[in-house]
């Protein structure tokens, strides 16, 4: 049984590892290219928006 402590831990992933694994597949499944092109497109996206404050949520 775990612990609440335990219950209330989520598990996340590190971008660049899990594209690191795509990239070692690139040569042997070719979808990969569509797939490192997206990790590429969403790392220029955080790059032009870290610093940037938040934009409020309207309601």
């Amino acid at each position: 049984m775990l612990s609440k402590r335990q219950e209330q831990i989520t598990l996340a992933f590190c971008w660049s590892h899990v594209r690191r694994k795509f990239f070692d597949l690139a040569d042997k499944w070719p979808v990969t290219t569509e797939v490192l092109q997206r990790f590429a497109d969403i790392y220029a996206i955080e790059s032009e928006v870290r610093g940037t404050k938040p934009i409020p949520l309207l309601r």
